[in-house]
């Protein structure tokens, strides 16, 4: 975030920011662990040399207590690994804002495709996969659903040079290759989730009242499953949109993956910036610009 902004608001032709805190009514940041992001960005505008690490001391002292901080930013700092390993799949955004209904979302294979901006379209997977991957042959052509492939089946119109050299192909593309790399990743980020939750639940005692409580709920479920719930995952015959199309078994390997935040936008209510002080009331004047839509 903060490195973003570095770069971005420096450059001559750009003389502020927006940040969209809400979208449908049930996506806001404010209220929510997230709201860090819109403190790092005020933070950043009144101080542009202010570090990632002093934005999370101060962020968690303010909604935490003093006492739980070295807890609870141990939890936070996991926060855009857990993300970027559940909300998105071997470095793709996956999922319908945080919401891991992935099939129904057809701007996941198409629109929201980072490979979409960057040339070429190759990524560096880390999350314990470790490999190069091309965003649209080998990650979106492997996992979008076949009615997602169809020529009207997403915003392909956006993308007409996708599909002209030949990356996407109709039917079901899964394969066990595919598959062991999506369940490696999915494992990686449940295991960063319990680094998070041990956190938590390591600064328990020293937690204010109504953080206990805050906490709890932005964990609930997180990382709880057995590694056996992720065995067993396979690709067999008849699935998704098609009989003659091959099949992926998630059943029980979803599990895990949809508990790794459980609902990413559900988390710990906080007061606000009021423990800040006066530094609080110039941030909230900050804030007051920020663009909600």
């Amino acid at each position: 975030m903060l490195g973003r902004a570095r770069d971005l608001l420096r450059r001559p032709h750009v003389i502020g920011y927006t940040a969209r805190t809400d979208r449908y009514g049930g996506t806001r940041l404010v209220g929510h662990p997230a709201e860090i992001d819109l403190y790092a960005l005020a933070r950043f505008v009144e101080d542009p040399s202010v570090t990632a690490d002093r934005v999370t001391s101060e962020f968690v002292s303010a909604h935490y207590g003093a006492a739980a901080r070295r807890f609870v930013t141990r939890a936070f700092r996991n926060a855009f690994d857990i993300v970027t390993s559940s909300l998105y799949t071997l470095g793709t955004n996956v999922a319908n804002h945080s919401r891991l209904d992935y099939d129904a979302y057809s701007s996941s294979y198409a629109r929201h495709v980072s490979g979409k901006w960057i040339e070429p379209p190759v990524a560096h997977v880390k999350h314990g996969v470790n490999r190069d991957l091309h965003y649209w042959r080998d990650v979106v052509d492997r996992i979008a659903p076949p009615a997602v492939k169809e020529p009207k089946g997403a915003q392909w119109g956006e993308v007409p040079w996708v599909r002209d050299s030949g990356w996407i192909h109709p039917g079901e593309r899964m394969d066990q290759a595919t598959l062991r790399m999506v369940l490696t990743e999915k494992r990686w980020g449940v295991a960063k989730a319990r680094e998070s939750l041990r956190a938590i639940e390591d600064g328990r005692r020293v937690l204010r009242p109504l953080g206990i409580a805050r906490a709890d709920q932005h964990v609930s479920g997180t990382g709880r499953e057995e590694p056996g719930q992720l065995a067993g995952a396979r690709v067999a015959p008849r699935h998704r949109h098609a009989e003659d199309q091959v099949r992926v078994d998630l059943a029980q390997a979803e599990q895990p993956e949809a508990a790794v935040l459980g609902h990413a936008e559900g988390g710990v209510r906080g007061p606000g910036y009021q423990r800040l002080g006066r530094r609080g009331q110039q941030l909230r004047g900050h804030l007051r610009g920020v663009h909600a839509d």
